[in-house]
């Protein structure tokens, strides 16, 4: 839920579907009225997602973020070629793998996407056992290009 994308929704072909997994609810934009072409449509909160859907996932990425300031230790991450590799360092007293592989896999994603570069395959999880525990992931990924201008701003910059 928290792999949130800002991205702008073309409203001209009337209602547009939640992008929440299984999430049949139909949008509208916030200033329409549920009337007319909008009648039986929720409005638009925001990422394409209904009120419902946002909250969870604002509440998901809230509960992450602070379990996030509590570790003990800070993930790093090197990017070589077309391999990212995390490290991510658990705590001694142990702890849920699962929760620990899903929040590494958030943040990951999270750094990556901010450093342009797009995730193209599935991720491969390591645990390490020991005095310093630790969960390696690896990531293949390639850089974004940069954003080409629309046609619509490379027309209004030749007028």
């Amino acid at each position: 839920m928290s792999q949130r994308r800002s991205t702008k929704i073309d409203w001209s072909h009337g209602p547009v579907q939640c992008v929440a997994r299984g999430c049949t609810t139909m949008l509208r934009p916030r200033s329409q009225r549920a009337e007319g072409e909008w009648a039986n449509t929720v409005r638009h909160k925001s990422y394409g997602m209904c009120f419902k859907h946002w909250q969870q996932a604002a509440i998901a990425e809230e509960r992450t973020s602070a379990r996030l300031r509590t570790r003990w230790g800070r993930p790093e991450m090197t990017i070589r070629g077309s391999a990212a590799t995390v490290f991510w360092p658990l705590p001694a007293e142990g702890t849920w793998l699962g929760r620990e592989k899903r929040d590494l896999e958030r943040w990951a994603r999270t750094e990556l996407e901010r450093l342009r570069y797009r995730v193209t395959g599935q991720v491969v999880f390591t645990v390490h056992h020991g005095q310093d525990p630790f969960i390696s992931a690896v990531f293949r990924v390639r850089d974004i290009p940069p954003h080409q201008p629309s046609r619509a701003a490379r027309t209004a910059v030749a007028a």
